[in-house]
This record gives structure tokens, C-alpha cells and sequence, in this order.
């Protein structure tokens, strides 16, 4: 499994911030890449979100999850964001690279 995450708006729009960052879960250590498993079914079992509002100053997220040759894309936004989808981009972020 494949997680990109490409961050928008606050200080996103300064250089290198805006740059996506990718998960290769195949490469995490079993626990960490069994947690972003579970967190991705997560993240799919709650679906599409309404785009979020526009915000002074917030960030939206938006995660591709790539499995099987698939891809699905979920976004949420600082003032609307599940936890599932909170500790999967901070995995993604932790462990992922630009």
C-alpha cells in the first residue's frame, strides 16, 4: 500500500511545504505498516467528505490511498478532520518522505 499526502493552503504555498509526501508501507516496520492498514480501512469505511469550507489560514489534506493497482482519495481539513484520518496523516508524515 502507497499513501501520498499533498497539504494546501496556510504556509503550505511556501517553497518545498507544498510537496507531496509518500508512504510505502511496504517499507515500515510490521506494527507501524499494520496500524496504517487498519487506519486506511478506516479512513475508507467513513468515505467522501463534503469539501471543506474555506478558512483563513487552514490547511486541507488530501491522502490518495493506492492498493491493488486502485487508488481512492479522501480529504478533510483542519476544522473537519475524523481521528482515524488525524493519525494517518501524522504516520504519513512521520514516515514518509518528499
Amino acid at each position: 500500500m502507497r499513501i501520498e499526502l499533498v497539504t494546501q493552503g496556510g504556509f503550505a504555498a511556501l517553497p518545498g511545504l507544498n510537496r507531496p509526501i509518500v508512504l510505502d508501507c511496504a517499507a515500515l516496520p510490521a506494527a507501524v505498516a499494520a496500524e496504517c492498514q487498519a487506519l486506511a480501512s478506516a479512513v475508507r469505511a467513513a468515505g467522501a467528505q463534503a469539501a471543506p469550507a474555506a478558512l483563513r489560514d487552514g490547511r486541507s489534506y488530501r491522502l490518495t490511498i493506492t492498493a491493488g493497482g486502485q487508488a481512492e482519495t479522501y480529504t478533510a481539513a483542519d476544522q473537519a478532520m475524523g481521528a482515524s484520518f488525524e493519525r494517518l496523516l501524522q504516520l504519513v508524515r512521520e514516515h514518509g518522505h518528499r
